[in-house]
């Protein structure tokens, strides 16, 4: 099996770009895939015809950038080639065959939850990058955590705006309000460490300092960071076990796969220990006051007519067609070739899948399918 990729050229030298491909590879050559990686910057020159041939068109594409990323899905879905995204989170409207990501949401509530267990609960989400389709998605999180929680807008989320420094600086002017910080990746957090020190603010301390990535460096700076484990190997091993899966599907098939994270605990935290069983106390829906939406009785008749418009087959139709039409047994017995046993027993089948234990409920039942011209399709 041949499978193309394309890996966004601003985000290639990323380590994170590196394990994203290393995984792929890994798993590619352990199954004897072919691997070739196509040219990013110039995408749109590729021949979907000279690329795929008779198989099936389909390719992998690694990014996070909100500027690029929806222009390559765009450019290839126009061209009839389907696209597995890896660690970019495409709009509802998009036509991604598949999606190969972190689960953002999980890690983010994740570690609000972890930070308001440890008494922090006032954190700052710091550097996180407008363009990265990531980082807004820890961004929409955050948010909705401190909507939930009462706090609305006193706590800020401060973008990293190609300058760590800028980011500082803006963090600095608001920094005693905070208790926490959440960076948005190990690079950052490792940045704000150093710059916490040369102001004197001391971590654990004064501020608990928390991230993403779980890299080589949250591990060895002192203090050692909290932070969340972002598998990047793995999603490139999912994306080669999503392509061969649909390769082989004929039907229009869309998936979707989430990598779940671990917080790994450190000194930048006090190493307070994190229990993965504490997120069961998150905050859970009011299942007693959810609305049913079954229990409305026209919902209800609708849904029994679907069942019995997907069961009947034609000569239920047929049936169906002549009762509303009112034709008499003995008609229905001569047009459809049955005896009345075998009507009976038509008839009893078609009143259980329509919900109706009575002849008048049936009756009523054959009403709304009047009214709504269901079995019209062809003359009795």
């Amino acid at each position: 099996m041949l499978i193309p990729f394309l890996l966004e050229s601003d985000y290639r030298n990323s380590i994170w770009a590196r394990q994203t491909v290393d995984g792929l590879m890994r798993e590619a050559s352990r199954k004897k895939y072919t691997v070739v990686q196509l040219d990013a910057d110039d995408y749109q020159t590729i021949d979907p015809d000279e690329l795929f041939g008779s198989r099936q068109r389909l390719i992998i594409v690694i990014g996070t950038s909100i500027s690029w990323m929806p222009k390559v899905l765009d450019h290839f879905t126009r061209k009839g080639v389907k696209c597995i995204l890896i660690s970019f989170n495409p709009a509802e409207s998009a036509t991604a065959q598949g999606i190969v990501r972190m689960d953002h949401v999980s890690a983010m509530q994740m570690i609000l939850h972890y930070l308001e267990r440890c008494g922090r609960p006032r954190a700052a989400l710091y550097g996180f990058n407008p363009n990265s389709s990531a980082d807004m998605i820890k961004k929409d999180c955050f948010d909705a955590w401190n909507a939930a929680h009462g706090l609305g807008q006193s706590f800020r989320a401060f973008d990293n705006p190609a300058s760590l420094d800028a980011c500082y600086q803006a963090f600095s002017h608001e920094r005693s309000r905070f208790d926490a910080v959440i960076c948005a990746n190990d690079i950052v957090a490792v940045s704000l460490l150093r710059r916490l020190r040369a102001d004197g603010i001391r971590v654990p301390e004064d501020l608990f300092v928390t991230s993403f990535g779980n890299s080589a460096l949250s591990a060895n700076v002192s203090p050692s960071i909290t932070s969340v484990t972002l598998e990047h190997e793995e999603l490139g091993r999912q994306a080669i076990n999503l392509y061969a899966f649909l390769q082989k599907q004929e039907a229009a098939t869309s998936v979707s796969v989430r990598i779940r994270s671990k917080l790994i605990v450190r000194d930048s935290t006090a190493c307070i220990p994190f229990e993965e069983s504490d997120m069961l106390a998150l905050p859970q829906t009011n299942y007693e006051t959810s609305v049913n939406f079954y229990s409305d009785p026209e919902a209800d008749r609708l849904m029994c007519a679907e069942m019995l418009l997907d069961s009947c087959d034609d000569i239920d139709q047929a049936f169906l067609r002549g009762l509303l039409a009112g034709l008499s047994t003995e008609a229905l017995e001569e047009r459809l070739f049955l005896s009345a046993s075998a009507l009976r027993y038509r008839l009893k089948r078609i009143m259980g899948v329509a919900g109706c234990k009575t002849r008048t409920e049936f009756q009523d039942f054959l009403e709304m399918c009047r009214e709504l011209r269901f079995f019209e399709k062809t003359d009795v």
